[in-house]
């Protein structure tokens, strides 16, 4: 049999017997007093010794929480933060190997990724310059043989005075047109075009309507892309007013923004044709005009303005609409792209 233990109270001590194998009895008396001094003692030890591991504990898991956690965090929000087209915020450092090797790469990534999306612009742009100056040379060569053809006859019946005015208002169209300084004019030339626009369809065509123009000066020297507003009272003419009416061309100045406006009291569109024709690029061209259309105007304010300009159509059946520009105004300037590219 192996030893056997016990263990008790008498008369104010504790005792604790242990026998052996050969039959002895060993017997250990200790005072209950004693006996829970010590193991109070020993409780209180213990107690430091959680508390101490407790703290210990908290230290490894801080340490730990800011070498692998937080990085992790951090990182995690980094690629968030990419993923939300923000590729300049700072990507956050750590002493681990295997980290330091991970966000190098992200850098690498990250830096690809930027150069391949200015690229990707720099094309974009390029491609929508090309296609504005597609649209703005694209005249209609009907618009030429008509125009062409109102001069012979005006030739051969001796007026003179309107054949001249006639070919005047046609080369100073088509010089404007062919504007060597990129898609970039002032508003005060930008009048004038649109004026010679309408002294040759007035000679063209026997139409009886009444134009008012009302420009403030001090925005006449504010660049603005070419042949925004041809197309505009183009529009009017032939897709609003029938022999007779009026239209208004007026422009303001308002905080930072130009407003034009140009309006005319003919046959008016329906809200499908508004919403067609502001959704759907599906704007009016004509024969009979000179084929760069507000499609080009669309385009072109695109690409010059980006979201910080807007077009609007308002209109009422047999009442008449109004075509609203919206546009940055910047104070003279050179007419070049760069000085009114405000896309950034």
């Amino acid at each position: 049999m192996g030893d056997e233990k016990g263990y008790g109270k008498f008369n104010g001590f504790y005792w604790f017997e242990e026998k052996t194998k050969k039959g002895w009895s060993i017997i250990a008396l200790i005072p209950i007093s004693q006996y829970n001094k010590e193991m109070n003692q020993w409780g209180i030890l213990m107690m430091y010794i959680a508390i101490l591991f407790v703290f210990i504990s908290l230290i490894v898991s801080l340490l730990l929480w800011k070498t692998l956690y937080k990085p992790l965090k951090e990182f995690r929000h980094e690629i968030k933060l990419m993923g939300n087209s923000n590729f300049h915020s700072e990507v956050v450092t750590t002493k681990i190997p295997e980290f330091v090797d991970l966000i190098n790469r992200f850098r690498e990534m990250r830096t690809q990724i930027v150069s391949l999306i200015k690229e990707i612009e720099q094309k974009e742009r390029k491609r929508a310059d090309l296609e504005v100056e597609k649209l703005k040379h694209q005249i209609n060569p009907h618009f030429l043989m008509n125009t062409l053809d109102t001069a012979k006859w005006l030739a051969m019946s001796g007026e003179r005075n309107e054949l001249t005015q006639l070919l005047s208002s046609l080369n100073k169209l088509l010089y404007y047109n062919m504007g060597k300084l990129g898609i970039l004019s002032n508003l005060e030339e930008e009048l004038d075009s649109m004026k010679q626009y309408l002294v040759l369809q007035q000679i063209r065509y026997d139409f009886d309507y009444q134009t008012i123009i009302n420009v403030p000066e001090n925005v006449l020297q504010s660049p603005i892309p070419r042949f925004i507003l041809q197309p505009l009272v183009e529009n009017s003419i032939y897709h609003g007013l029938v022999d007779e009416g009026k239209i208004t061309v007026t422009v303001n100045l308002e905080k930072d923004m130009i407003i034009i406006e140009v309006s005319d009291d003919g046959r008016g569109m329906s809200q499908e044709k508004m919403d067609e024709i502001l959704h759907h690029n599906s704007f009016h061209q004509t024969q009979n005009g000179m084929g760069i259309g507000l499609n080009y105007v669309k385009r072109v304010m695109e690409r010059t303005y980006g979201e910080f300009a807007e077009i609007e159509i308002q209109s009422e059946v047999n009442k008449g609409t109004t075509v609203r520009l919206l546009i940055p105004f910047i104070k003279g300037g050179n007419n070049n792209d760069s000085s009114i590219d405000c896309r950034g």
